[in-house]
């Protein structure tokens, strides 16, 4: 009975706002900071991003099924820090919602039913891993399992989010 709602929020990441989904959002909120195209897919990424998107990888490709929902609970987190971002940008740094459209996306995706009753992704992954835990099917690997993976996903877009700023202090 997840097929459905999987099978949703997976679209919903390619088509929501419109197509290509998230991509597009990010690619016009980073040019509301002044950034070209060019910039987005030619600038290395700070190693601490890499960091994150590596493990997450790294989660997916080689990890278990509830290994992977315990790694990404922290989408809700980041609905919450794009709605910060978002009411910071718009309060105090002159962004509307279409320059700001990454965070604004992200809020309507991440916490709570948008599109014609797309779940959210945090209530999608929280129901994924209790589905998974209650049918014992919540397998996890040596070194690694539910809490690690978890608690590395918060911990590793903790050290992201720092590096950032470290970044913008510099300049």
């Amino acid at each position: 009975d997840l097929m459905g709602p999987i099978g949703e929020k997976i679209a919903d990441e390619f088509i929501h706002p419109k197509p290509p989904g998230h991509f597009l959002v990010m690619l016009q909120t980073a040019q509301a900071f002044g950034l070209t195209e060019e910039e987005v897919f030619t600038t290395p990424m700070l190693s601490e991003f890499r960091g994150k998107i590596d493990f997450m990888r790294g989660i997916v490709y080689e990890g278990t099924a509830a290994e992977w929902y315990a790694a990404v609970t922290t989408e809700e987190q980041i609905g919450y820090w794009s709605a910060a971002c978002y009411k910071a940008l718009t309060a105090h740094y002159g962004f509307d919602r279409d320059k700001a459209t990454y965070f604004a996306t992200h809020v309507e995706a991440d916490l709570g039913e948008h599109e014609e009753g797309v779940m959210g992704h945090a209530s999608f992954n929280r129901m994924a891993l209790q589905r998974l835990l209650e049918t014992g099917a919540a397998d996890e690997r040596p070194t690694y399992g539910l809490e690690y993976c978890a608690m590395t996903s918060v911990d590793l877009h903790g050290v992201m989010l720092r590096s950032a700023m470290a970044e913008a202090e510099m300049e």
